[in-house]
């Protein structure tokens, strides 16, 4: 934790938070005006209600179970709370809550170095695992309903992560005092920003996001262009290149980028990296004069003559395919369309989050 620092001037402190209350009020009266709007929605509670609902009846079904899982959890907690005692002794004493390794709430040292700080984020790390443990174990729960309460109980056990909480985050805290508070009014500015988009209907701020610097940062030639799409060629960085080129299709409702967000986050920059040549489709933006078009065209025009620019590149080569979303659904009306025209051009073909089988 960094040491102690000027407060901020009580002048300038108020002036700040009158501007703000005074932007707060404005934006939430056109917020609260929208709630009468017919197109307003928020998520329906009663979903969540009903869920949670028949959880408890299948809870008091078997109330041993939760009495065990009850006992469990508070033998966890004394564990916790005796090695924490020790290590105020100066004993060395072994964690009994590790985060995930890609877990990255907990990164910082102080999260482990800090006594008061290990101990919130273990206390955390077993009630969180106490319960949806608790819910994962409970006993005659159809799979829809039970995907359905393991998946609200992981938002919830999320959001209760202190890092979410200035107050129970070292770094917060340490950025907190290194800026005078600066940080938590430029983080509100942000919210309410947010919230006044939502409050007109405005699409997201993109300002923060540029093509080929912050979005889509791997290189790539667009080597060949029709009236519904371009198609993108990235080169393979390794010294062996696999045999067969690797074509992904993406969805036409989202840019092709979404499989190339940043270095550290990009399925192409991956896959290149492991030797494929890859080769994406990025969809146009369609306008008027493209009404008449259907979903035999995005074929024609975008699948199939892909691949023929592909194997005018690389002949003689089948190609791997990967569709994404829409463009899985796309890619498997292609890959049927040739295999009733007796065309056998692909090496295999990959399904990312798409949809098949509609019965």
């Amino acid at each position: 934790m960094a040491g102690t620092k000027e407060l901020p001037d009580a002048k300038e402190l108020v002036a700040r938070m009158a501007e703000i209350g005074e932007r707060s009020n404005r934006i939430f009266r056109r917020f609260l005006e929208r709630q009468d709007d017919e197109h307003f929605q928020i998520p329906d509670p009663k979903v969540v209600t009903d869920a949670f609902a028949k959880l408890a009846e299948h809870l008091i079904a078997r109330p041993e179970l939760l009495v065990e899982a009850q006992l469990s959890y508070w033998t966890e907690m004394g564990r916790l709370w005796e090695g924490y005692m020790r290590r105020l002794l100066g004993e060395e004493v072994a964690p009994i809550a590790t985060p995930a390794p890609d877990d990255r709430r907990f990164k910082d040292e102080a999260w482990s170095e800090d006594l008061v700080f290990d101990y919130i984020k273990q206390s955390y790390l077993v009630t969180a695992s106490w319960i949806q443990s608790t819910v994962a174990n409970v006993e005659g729960l159809d799979p829809a309903l039970r995907n359905k309460v393991a998946f609200y109980t992981r938002q919830y056990v999320d959001a209760l992560a202190p890092s979410n909480f200035a107050l129970t985050n070292p770094v917060v805290l340490d950025r907190t005092l290194a800026e005078r508070g600066a940080n938590l009014l430029r983080g509100y500015r942000h919210w309410l920003s947010d919230v006044a988009r939502q409050a007109e209907d405005a699409p997201p701020d993109t300002g923060g996001f540029k093509v080929g610097e912050t979005l889509a940062t791997t290189p790539g030639d667009v080597v060949h262009r029709n009236r519904l799409m371009e198609l993108i060629r990235y080169r393979p960085t390794t010294d062996k290149v696999q045999a067969e080129p690797l074509l992904i299709v993406p969805a036409w409702i989202m840019k092709y980028y979404i499989l190339d967000l940043s270095e550290t986050n990009s399925l192409v920059r991956f896959l290149r990296d492991q030797g494929f040549e890859v080769w994406m489709i990025s969809w146009l933006n369609p306008g008027e004069g493209d009404a008449d078009l259907g979903m035999e065209d995005y074929v024609r025009l975008g699948v199939r003559e892909a691949l023929d620019v592909i194997g005018r590149a690389v002949p003689g080569r089948k190609v791997h395919t990967a569709g994404y979303c829409l463009g899985g659904t796309l890619l498997s009306i292609a890959a049927a369309a040739m295999a009733r025209d007796g065309v056998d051009r692909l090496a295999s073909m990959t399904m990312l989050a798409a949809q098949v089988d509609f019965t």
